[in-house]
């Protein structure tokens, strides 16, 4: 079944997607294409979402939870379900968090816990290099043979994509969003950059059904390197926080869990061999952790 790409403005058509504006020079909308079936005079091929349906035939999908291993992270995305826990299918997480509280050692290990459990993972560095990284994951121990990892020499949404492409990982995981090129004409890491990033990330992830992990940096005034309103894009918003000084970590879910309740925590503490859970999580930690910041 022949499909292509109709920019929804002028109505070019291509044989692939294409990343950031329209390639025709007089049209240049961004992010505005649609998929249409050549064989059926153009149709429009919507999805659910896309086509009107009767509201009571409509099913709820099957997800797939995949278990990291990490208790507390797969409580905190799960919401406490037991059934289902750890990280969806298709879903893309935004993990937050200031600098150095930890946010790619819990990346590490989960990503770490996944290739254990026999799901193939990519980790894409936009920051630490490569060694560092295979170095934080030896700290914490062996490297299992699915663990897989990238620096590409042109950050673009394009290359990690074509990357994940290759390789048909279960889980993509980036670090960090504020590294990701879109457009020449996008400023990295400024907020439509982001924005624009993190739409065809996760129509990719839609698609494909792969997870996304997306780290994310904490300013000092509650931004993502920009405002927090990014969390609207993702499906699930955690947020990695602590105390300055002190090796308590606490990871929460407040604003954001498409998948299941929000309001669940995770107490960690940050060691040699890297975040070590405290107790059992749960809502009661409430009490002990600081507060997330605002949305702005």
């Amino acid at each position: 079944m022949p499909i292509k790409y109709e920019c929804r403005g002028c109505g070019i058509r291509k044989n692939d997607p294409w990343e950031g504006r329209c390639p025709n020079p007089r049209c240049q909308r961004f992010f505005n294409y649609r998929r249409v079936n050549s064989d059926k005079g153009g149709k429009w091929e919507g999805s659910v979402e896309d086509t009107v349906v009767a509201l009571g035939d409509i099913k709820v999908p099957n997800v797939d939870f995949l278990e990291t291993g990490v208790d507390g992270f797969d409580y905190v995305t799960s919401g406490g379900d037991t059934k289902r826990r750890g990280v969806a299918a298709g879903g893309i997480y935004l993990l937050c968090g200031s600098p150095g509280s930890g946010k790619s050692t819990l990346l590490a290990q989960v990503l770490r816990g996944l290739a254990q459990r026999r799901h193939s993972v990519l980790y894409v560095a936009g920051e630490e290099p490569l060694d560092q990284f295979r170095d934080r994951i030896r700290n914490i121990g062996k490297i299992p043979a699915r663990f897989q990892a990238v620096r590409p020499r042109h950050m673009t949404v394009d290359d990690i994509l074509d990357r994940a492409d290759e390789v048909k990982p279960r889980v993509v995981a980036i670090d960090s969003i504020q590294c990701v090129e879109v457009d020449d004409d996008l400023e990295i890491g400024s907020t439509s950059s982001i924005k624009a990033a993190i739409r065809v990330l996760s129509t990719y992830a839609k698609d494909e059904m792969v997870t996304m992990i997306i780290i994310g940096h904490i300013t000092k005034d509650g931004a993502i390197g920009g405002p927090k309103t990014l969390e609207y894009l993702v499906d699930v918003s955690l947020y990695l926080q602590g105390r300055p000084n002190q090796s308590e970590r606490y990871l929460r879910c407040d604003s954001k869990n498409r998948f299941t309740r929000t309001g669940v925590l995770a107490r960690f503490q940050m060691t040699d061999k890297g975040l070590v859970e405290i107790g059992v999580p749960g809502d009661d930690l409430s009490r002990e952790a600081p507060r997330s910041p605002k949305s702005q």
